[in-house]
Order: C-alpha cells, then sequence, then structure tokens
C-alpha cells in the first residue's frame, strides 16, 4: 500500500472535493482519496493506491477536473 500527499489549487467547495475523490478513485489501484479543503487557497489530497501513482496522471487527471497540482 502506498499513500501519496498532492497539494492542489482551484478547490472551493464540497462539489470540488466530490470531483477530485471521484476522479483520482478511478484511477487503477486507488483504495482511498481524502481531500483537506482549504477554499481559496491550497488544498491537500491524500491518495491510498496499491502501487505508486504516476505524478503525470494524477496533474492530467486533477487538471481535467479543473484542478491544479502545486508542484
Amino acid at each position: 500500500m502506498t499513500e501519496s500527499i498532492y497539494q492542489v489549487t482551484g478547490m472551493t467547495c464540497d462539489h470540488c472535493v466530490k470531483t477530485a475523490q471521484k476522479e483520482l478513485g478511478d484511477l487503477p489501484g486507488v483504495t482511498d482519496v481524502r481531500v483537506r479543503l482549504v477554499p481559496e487557497g491550497v488544498s491537500e489530497i491524500s491518495v491510498a493506491s496499491t502501487a505508486p501513482l504516476d505524478l503525470a496522471v494524477v496533474a492530467a487527471v486533477l487538471d481535467e477536473a479543473g484542478f491544479d497540482l502545486v508542484t
């Protein structure tokens, strides 16, 4: 089991949280997605998975959902 933590901007509400959880949760191997929402700031997303996730894939999924990965 691997846990990765990502810093994300662009999340403002519970709908954003649900969107991020669904999109990241659909990635192969992801078992859990938790979001610490900071409206108008940098939110934190914790992703548990069976293997490490490709950062480029995570960034693309978040971008498609309307969020920006802080690198």
